[in-house]
């Protein structure tokens, strides 16, 4: 907690000869072109990166849960954890070397990405599968319904917590990468790497109020997710 703490204090520290202002900082937040554009180039590259990792992550689930290669598969990704961020980019840092566009860094970077957050994504969805009732999912068989429906239509309504916050997890890690990008992004101007870029500047902590937001909105979500899961096992209770 004590660096958050930290963040929040150095983003609202504004003294002058005007006097306080605890949100001068915010203001050149909003002030600031290069800020925002790294912003809006993270969000490219974050909302779909988000997507793909709860969608794979999410069939992948359903298609390995309780089969043979389960493990294997729980594995494989766990390795992709422990691999350094590093060696991992420097190698899709190759792929990207034939195109040299600035869409091709960001597909790139985007796919790489994807490959790294979709273990996180994945465990999520495992947990999801947990909670599950296993006869609840017999009694929707018995009635009819196809293993595809169950994965397309019934279990994602019973769920949609869990999923929205896979999908969450995806795009705040995406926005929040640093290493990645670095090695990645080329020349495009991305949120992780323009504030550490502001950081750099004596007495400038527009960085810090960007951390600060950033923190805020995970806060958020956290809560929102957490309220609606606690209303959705309520009505399920009902």
């Amino acid at each position: 907690m004590l660096p958050i703490v930290i963040t929040l204090y150095k983003s609202f520290s504004q003294f002058s000869a005007d006097g306080f202002d605890p949100f001068h900082w915010y203001k050149e937040l909003v002030r600031n072109s290069d800020m925002l554009e790294g912003l809006r180039n993270s969000v490219m590259v974050a909302a779909p990166v988000g997507l793909a990792t709860v969608l794979t992550a999410y069939f992948l689930g359903y298609t390995v849960w309780r089969s043979r290669v389960f493990l294997l598969t729980a594995f494989c990704l766990c390795f992709l954890v422990f691999v350094p961020a590093s060696a991992y980019a420097l190698g899709m840092a190759e792929l990207q070397k034939p195109a040299g566009a600035k869409q091709a860094h960001l597909s790139v970077l985007g796919l790489c990405q994807v490959g790294s957050f979709l273990p996180f994504c994945f465990v999520v969805v495992v947990i999801a599968q947990v909670v599950l009732e296993p006869t609840l999912m017999g009694a929707c068989m018995e009635l009819g319904a196809t293993r595809l429906r169950l994965v397309l239509a019934v279990v994602p309504r019973m769920v949609w917590p869990i999923i929205t916050s896979s999908l969450l997890v995806g795009v705040l890690l995406s926005i929040n990468d640093y290493t990645r990008p670095e090695f990645l992004g080329g020349s495009t101007r991305l949120l992780s790497r323009q504030i550490n870029s502001q950081l750099q500047s004596t007495g400038d902590y527009t960085g810090y109020a960007a951390g600060s937001v950033l923190t805020m909105m995970a806060v958020f979500a956290v809560t929102v997710l957490w309220a609606s899961s606690k209303s959705s096992s309520e009505s399920h209770g009902r």
